[in-house]
């Protein structure tokens, strides 16, 4: 065998062995093998690691995105694109069909959609979102669902509180605990204690989180959110996440809500994602389209 014909058998061996790494590492979607070991791991470090790996980003975009939405009798499946501008404003453009439906813009502080087909459109207070969709999301929280960014969750909403780690399915499982305030009410037994106490106190006083850590890319696989008082639940599944950038973004989730009233479910799809890439941000709405109330799902 020459010389000339082994140096080509170990370029495209070579060549061979980058690509297939470059297609491995795009996609991350993968479970634990049978064989990997899940060993204890302090709370503290579990925390530390999820700080780490959290995605790291100015903007995040996808040029696909295809939503299924239920809520009661009320189902719908659309497609579009998706935008974020970190801290600032989403944006999803909708289409059915490849018919543009409409465009939709998300602030710390509003919620705006235009439809274009029947040319109207709503500006309210991003505290009515719950009217749209179901079940009640602020900014911060629909910003860091999207990007994966479960770290910030549980720094806004849960520092402070005592969480217990344990190995469910082989993965961490990380539960937050009541104030021991709280606990001690709650398991009094008497209901106008309860109740009274309830009154006097803000609704996230009585939340819980529950989240299921992957044990090798520590990237979040399954929250869980329960409420005591308001008596409301929120599971999100991850079910995929892809390298993008310097970070593991989900591409695929699950998010259902329920409550004593209602139950939705919006199921989301990502793809053709990037980060830092986007500049346009832009939002109008034509001064002949009439502006509508907000109409509830419920």
């Amino acid at each position: 065998m020459g010389r000339k014909h082994i140096d080509n058998v170990l370029y495209y061996a070579i060549l061979f062995f980058i690509i297939t790494w470059l297609l491995s590492s795009c996609s991350v979607s993968r479970r634990v093998p049978a064989t990997f070991e899940v060993r204890p791991m302090p709370t503290t470090k579990i925390i530390r690691k999820i700080e780490t790996e959290k995605p790291r980003y100015k903007n995040y975009s996808s040029k696909k995105v295809s939503v299924r939405f239920e809520n009661g009798e009320n189902k719908n499946i659309f497609s579009g694109q998706l935008k974020i501008d970190r801290d600032n404003c989403i944006i999803i453009s909708m289409k059915k069909m490849s018919v543009p439906l409409g465009k939709g813009k998300i602030t710390p502080d509003s919620i705006k959609f235009v439809n274009y087909f029947d040319r109207n459109f709503i500006s309210e207070d991003i505290g009515k979102i719950k009217n749209i969709i179901g079940f009640p999301l602020d900014y911060p929280m629909l910003q860091n669902l999207l990007a994966g960014n479960i770290a910030e969750i549980i720094d806004q909403k849960f520092n402070g509180r005592e969480l217990l780690s344990s190995i469910d399915s082989q993965q961490y499982r990380l539960q937050s605990q009541l104030t021991p305030r709280v606990s001690r009410v709650l398991e009094s037994g008497n209901q106008n204690r309860i109740e009274r106490f309830m009154k006097r106190h803000d609704d996230d006083e009585f939340s819980t989180l529950t989240i299921w850590v992957d044990p090798q890319y520590f990237v979040v696989k399954k929250m869980v959110m329960d409420n005591y008082k308001t008596q409301e639940n929120i599971s999100v599944v991850f079910d995929e996440h892809e390298l993008i950038g310097r970070s593991l973004y989900p591409q695929n989730f699950v998010i259902e809500y329920h409550s004593e009233r209602n139950k939705s479910l919006i199921e989301i799809n990502l793809s053709k994602s990037s980060v830092n890439r986007e500049k346009d941000f832009s939002f109008n709405i034509p001064d002949s389209y009439e502006k509508l109330k907000m109409v509830s799902v419920q």
